[in-house]
């Protein structure tokens, strides 16, 4: 009966897309975010460790502050000598807020627990 009900929430909510959107159901949108974002990386694998090396590399700031966001929005975790190659490529940044900013996602992403917690603003 609770599956039946669940899928008939489902249904109502994709024919009114605007719907889900709204307050009522932000603490239902919450519970389904960890659920739809393991869906996702099954489907669609970004290797966003890759595209921070390369964008590091390329001293391509945003793009890196962009895939240090990918990597905490689906609970990626970055090796230790990653993150440590990556410390030393953000010395290469001469603007103090910018390489702030990437050395705070950098840490983050290789934190293990709460991965997801905070964000990087770009």
């Amino acid at each position: 009966e609770d599956v039946q009900v669940a899928t008939q929430v489902v249904n109502l909510l994709n024919s009114q897309p605007d719907l889900f959107e709204t307050k009522l159901f932000r603490e239902f949108r919450a519970a389904l975010h960890p659920l739809v974002t393991r869906q996702l990386q099954k489907y669609d694998p970004v290797d966003y460790s890759a595209r921070v090396t390369s964008a590091l590399k390329g001293s391509r700031w945003s793009d890196a502050l962009a895939a240090l966001e990918g990597l905490q929005a689906y609970y990626q975790v970055a090796k230790q000598g990653t993150v440590q190659r990556w410390v030393r490529e953000c010395d290469r940044v001469e603007n103090e807020p910018l390489r702030l900013r990437l050395l705070d996602g950098v840490l983050r992403a290789g934190r293990r627990t709460g991965a997801a917690t905070g964000g990087i603003t770009a």
